[in-house]
């Protein structure tokens, strides 16, 4: 992989100088460089492996003796405030002599060059690197390897069984649904025990779904514990899923302290029934600490646990175990066949052959399984499959060492890996950053990788954006069934991933091995490093209640940190965080990636005044934390291409006009409740995709307009008359925003009307938001391509409703608060033919609803909820074939009880697989 970081070094440096900066050449040196490493990482030879390492330390050297000069030649012309900093560093660069660098980098680029030299001299490569100063031939280009387009998704089969995965555990799900739902002479804990990748978390979350399990209890929590973790913290976020509780109630829950929350917590199994799922529990003193939350006394409450340790599940209760099993040769051939061959194809059977041999080596384990079904599913000839059956075999046959550490799933993980794309190594690497069981946030991890560097540049004459690049990087992630789609967004993207616990105990190996990232947890104060000489350059912090010194220390391993990525566990408040971003502004100056998200205290957490220092960020978010103001410094952050302060909605944040020198901003969100100190100008932000939460009194409306390149945007009027005033201006100037695909027009309380023409003038939608009344809802045929709609105000009547059937697109409709007005609702046939997703919430007017037969015939979920005038579900869902969710939330009792098996109702739900009520009133 060191070639791939020498190859993204190469990128980075182009960025930082320009073509007319010759006078160190150093391009044609790494090139060379990287063709040696190339050959040299094909070797297990140990010499070759120190020296591989100290060539990728010294290419990120050079990245940093530039970067550090650049930013001392910016603060030396523009005083110490630093108030203008040109657009790109290649303005500094193009000026300055950097014969005054010479030296620095000859002094790295000699040991450097030796170390190439001896690599040669091993035979492990057949270059020969001079650099004498004489002419050189034309370097090949360095390119990634090749990553599937945007387009190319991966296979519904594979998304399906990593968000699923049940095959095989059909009858294991029942057996434990009725285990736990059995009211008479049950154990209060069942256990789950097994090895790692044999399934107890996808079992468990079976059973968590279940219907059975769904209508018997009342409150359901599930928490992942871990081998780290705060007993008071997990307690906390049960309790706070039980409660479903509101922001002010999680304000109430931090103040208090370990026995206050589990005395209350106890309580509230006694009054209710409440199942609570605790995933991955490794120690018996781990469920000591957490069983002080959970009555002693008779309850309906249960506990159902999962945990690798069969002390464990014998300790929480002997009566309640239960052993994972491993797949049958049967089974495990079909979950196999489901991702390595989802459709019939010729070669079939030698394919059969092969398969079935590599089979046996994964012992019936679904989580290898997934894994080398996912790696030849990427294979599409019998050849490749070939050489795979042969990579098995020469992963399984090694020595005593070698098995010893590639035993149970670690052989099929490290296979996989092995055979990514070089660039997909560093991608899939970077995942460490991120606690375990954590869900990654799609369009976060994607900006995290461009900021970073990690996306291979794209050609300006492509269509394609680096966003689409990134999420194509994921998609081959996913078909590699390397990570876990854990939430798709409502149009059928990935929303939010996750590791299974043996991908990242991997990723975190590699990580280390690479030196490529490194991972403190604050409350054990232990961090993932190699060699205490290394630099630190990525350092994720987990922090918790028992915190140690939380700002990395200003030491020489840490002087060249380029990012820092904050992680906070639970729900509460610190003073510590106020002051914590002040050291970093000052010793961390190299900084491009700063996460620092849900940091709150009893006082607004102080964003510095120095902020401004970190003029190389590219990725900086604080998002859900307490902050009051952006300091007029943030003008300096020239090199930020995603900016996020959606901060807490509780404080209004003050906002300076300074995102107009941001000229390689992308993605600008800002905080929902703020106030500005002038009109904010957007004319040089051409790069800008996504715009959220802006007023339109915030900022000058002509230069709203300008921004053609924006794919969402989130409007606010605060006043009636604004979006009048907007849509004027768009008439007059005959504005189109093709490239638009999100937007959101929101009036201040809803009492404002939305112009149509805004609407219309972004022909491309495929997201849309209203809150607010429309007068002239627009033809069908105006929104072909609309996929998502979310209604709110609007004040619809019945010929708006049969103008919405008629989206040939929609998959996505909900219907909120004030959307309809109207005692009675028709949906009729043939209507609203593509929809997947229902919901309504809130319509109190609403008593009737019908859905004739041949309406809806796609409809897969369907939410119902604050409807407290609606008498009864419609007729005509019995015909509904597809529907397989049924959400009520907080409906009368007299609404649900037609729904229990003896109710009026039953016949139109008893079909559907899964029916959840909850809150009842």
């Amino acid at each position: 992989m060191a070639g791939a970081i020498v190859s993204i070094v190469m990128e980075n440096l182009a960025s930082l100088t320009n073509e007319e900066s010759n006078h160190v050449s150093i391009k044609p040196t790494l090139e060379e460089m990287y063709k040696v490493l190339k050959e040299a990482e094909q070797s297990n030879d140990e010499r070759a492996s120190l020296r591989i390492a100290a060539i990728r330390e010294a290419a990120c050297d050079l990245e940093d003796v530039f970067a550090s000069y650049l930013l001392k030649e910016a603060s030396k012309r523009n005083g110490s405030s630093m108030k203008i900093i040109p657009k790109r560093f290649a303005c500094i660069c193009g000026a300055v002599d950097l014969y005054m660098i010479d030296s620095k980098v000859k002094r790295i680029l000699a040991p450097l060059l030796k170390e190439c030299t001896d690599l040669i001299i091993y035979g492990l490569a057949d270059l020969i690197i001079s650099l004498a100063g004489r002419p050189r031939e034309p370097s090949e280009s360095v390119t990634s390897a090749q990553i599937p387009s945007h387009n190319q998704k991966a296979s519904p089969q594979i998304c399906q069984v990593i968000e699923r995965g049940i095959v095989g555990l059909e009858k294991d799900v029942l057996d434990l649904a009725e285990h736990l739902v059995k009211e008479e002479n049950s154990p209060r804990v069942v256990s789950v025990w097994g090895m790692g990748g044999l399934g107890k978390t996808t079992l468990a979350r079976e059973v968590y779904r279940h219907n059975m399990v769904r209508q018997h209890f009342d409150c359901f929590a599930w928490v992942c514990v871990s081998q780290n973790f705060q007993s008071r913290d997990v307690l906390e976020v049960i309790l706070t899923q039980l409660i479903s509780a509101t922001e002010e109630q999680r304000r109430e829950l931090a103040k208090m302290n370990a026995q206050e929350i589990a005395r209350r917590l106890c309580t509230i199994q006694q009054e209710r029934r409440c199942l609570v799922v605790l995933d991955d529990i490794w120690t018996c003193e781990a469920w000591n600490s957490l069983n002080v939350g959970f009555p002693r006394e008779e309850t309906e409450s249960k506990i159902l646990l999962t945990t690798r340790n069969k002390e464990v599940a014998l300790h929480a209760d002997r009566d309640g175990l239960y052993e994972a099993r491993p797949l049958t040769d049967d089974e495990s051939w079909t979950l196999f066949k489901m991702i390595a061959i989802p459709a019939p194809e010729e070669s079939i059977s030698e394919k059969e052959v092969l398969g079935k041999k590599m089979l046996e080596s994964c012992g019936g384990l679904p989580l290898a399984i997934i894994v080398l079904a996912g790696l030849l599913a990427c294979e599409k000839t019998v050849e490749q499959w070939k050489t795979v059956s042969e990579n098995v075999e020469a992963y399984l046959r090694g020595d005593s060492h070698f098995k010893s550490q590639y035993e149970g799933t670690s052989w099929v993980l490290a296979l996989s890996y092995d055979n990514l794309p070089e660039r997909l190594q560093i991608c899939f690497q970077y995942l460490g950053n991120f606690p375990k069981h954590y869900e990654i946030p799609v369009k976060t991890l994607t900006q995290l990788w461009m900021a970073e560097g990690l996306i291979a540049p794209i050609s300006s004459e492509s269509a394609e954006t680096m966003e689409d690049a990134s999420y194509s990087y994921l998609n081959e992630l996913v078909g590699r069934c390397m990570v876990q789609v854990v939430k798709h967004s409502l149009t059928g993207n990935f929303k939010t991933i996750r590791l299974h616990d043996l991908m990242l105990e991997l990723c975190l190996e590699k990580a280390k091995r690479e030196n490529f990232l490194h991972v403190v947890n604050s409350s054990e104060a232990t961090e993932t490093q190699a060699a205490s000489s290394n630099k630190v350059r990525r350092l994720a912090v987990h922090l918790d209640r028992i915190g140690h010194e939380f700002p990395p220390p200003r030491d020489k391993r840490h002087a060249s940190l380029r990012s820092l990525l904050f992680f906070v566990r639970g729900h509460y408040y610190s003073d510590i965080y106020r002051n914590l971003l002040r050291p970093l502004c000052k010793d961390f100056k190299l900084l491009r990636v700063l996460k620092f998200e849900d940091m709150k205290a009893e006082s607004e957490v102080e964003l510095p005044s120095n902020i401004g220092n970190l003029v190389h960020l590219r990725f900086l978010s604080l998002k859900n934390s307490e902050i009051k103001r952006l300091p007029s410094s943030a003008a300096n952050l020239v090199c930020l291409e995603t900016l996020d302060l959606r901060c807490v909605e509780w404080i209004s944040v003050k906002i300076p006009n300074v995102f107009w020198k941001m000229a390689k901003l992308r993605h600008l969100y800002l905080p929902l409740n703020h106030r500005v100190t002038e009109k904010l100008s957007w004319a040089t932000l051409h790069n800008l995709q996504t715009l959220v939460n802006i007023s339109s009194q915030d900022c000058a409306l002509n230069d709203l307009i300008e921004l053609t390149e924006l794919r969402k945007l989130v409007l606010n009027a605060r006043e009636p008359t604004e979006f009048k005033t907007l849509e004027e201006i768009m008439e007059a100037r005959s504005i189109t925003l093709n490239h638009l695909r999100s937007l959101s027009l929101v009036t201040g309380n809803g009492n404002g009307d939305i112009p149509t023409h805004i609407v219309l003038s972004c022909p491309h939608l495929l997201k849309l938001q209203l809150y607010g009344r429309i007068k002239e809802f627009p033809e069908d045929h105006q929104f072909s391509d609309l996929t998502k709609l979310t209604l709110e105000e609007t004040d619809l009547q019945d010929c708006h409703i049969r103008r919405l059937e008629k989206l040939t697109n929609l998959k996505v409709l909900s219907l909120r608060m004030g959307a309809f007005k109207s005692e009675t609702m028709v949906f009729s046939e043939g209507g609203f033919l593509q929809l997947e997703f229902l919901s309504l919430l809130g319509l109190c007017e609403l008593k009737k609803w019908t859905v004739e037969r041949g309406a809806m015939p796609s409809l897969y979920k369907l939410h119902i909820g604050y409807c407290w005038g609606l008498e009864a579900v419609p007729d005509g869902l019995q015909h509904i074939s597809t529907l397989k969710k049924l959400t009520i939330e907080r409906m009368y009792r007299e609404f649900c009880n037609r729904l229990g098996k003896e109710g009026a109702d039953f016949h139109k739900i008893r079909l559907v697989p899964s029916v959840t009520i909850t809150n009842i009133r």
